[in-house]
């Protein structure tokens, strides 16, 4: 009588265990499903085999290049009073040193930037500017877009975006939570893929 008892018992655990898995699993997210539903991506195009997307500044139009070897994100200051940021340039404003094309340059912080690409906003970005009118002036002559800045991989990293040569789009899933980054002024670059602005491509 003991071990029929026992058997009895042991049958109800196990009918309500597996009551309990059914239940648990019916109600767990689907993570795969979920992550390829908030996936977004943004188209851009080739200009001299860099890619440029369209995004916008304070409500304007704009145009970035997207550079992987980049450390840090820069907008063009000769564009400043067009797009309404602005550049802390003066003598009263401490300006940090950055490797690019010409040797190593002063850039300067970026303040009243409002920033999108696609449905994406920026935010929590340590914009800087760098008068890059001269490097840009091809692109703008050639292609008759206004090339606002460059997009480095602290921002690529920050959001996640993806760059998807075949498909010639950008893929980013939104951020739930962004947190402010600080920028050091170790290993600041910009430009290593902007060479082929100013080097010309053998057919």
């Amino acid at each position: 009588m003991a071990s029929t008892h026992y058997f009895h018992d042991s049958s109800k655990w196990l009918a309500g265990l597996m009551l309990m898995v059914s239940i648990l699993a019916s109600c767990a997210p689907q993570h795969t499903s979920v992550a390829r539903k908030e996936e977004q991506y943004v188209s851009f195009r080739m200009v001299n085999r860099i890619p440029v997307v369209n995004g916008r500044i304070n409500g304007k139009s704009a145009w970035f290049i997207i550079d992987t070897g980049a450390s840090v994100s820069v907008l063009n200051a000769a564009e400043a009073r067009y797009f309404g940021f602005h550049v802390a340039n003066t003598v009263y404003h401490e300006a940090r040193s950055i490797n690019g094309l010409g040797g190593r340059s002063n850039i300067y912080d970026v303040s009243g930037c409002d920033l999108e690409i696609g449905q994406l906003p920026l935010k929590y970005i340590a914009w800087q500017g760098q008068d890059m009118h001269a490097l840009f002036r091809a692109i703008h002559d050639n292609e008759e877009i206004r090339i606002a800045g460059i997009i480095g991989s602290d921002v690529l990293s920050k959001y996640r975006i993806s760059i998807h040569y075949n498909k010639l789009a950008l893929s980013y899933r939104p951020p739930r939570h962004v947190v402010p980054v600080p920028m050091t002024t170790d290993t600041l670059s910009i430009a290593p893929a902007l060479t082929s602005l100013i080097t010309p491509h053998l057919p």
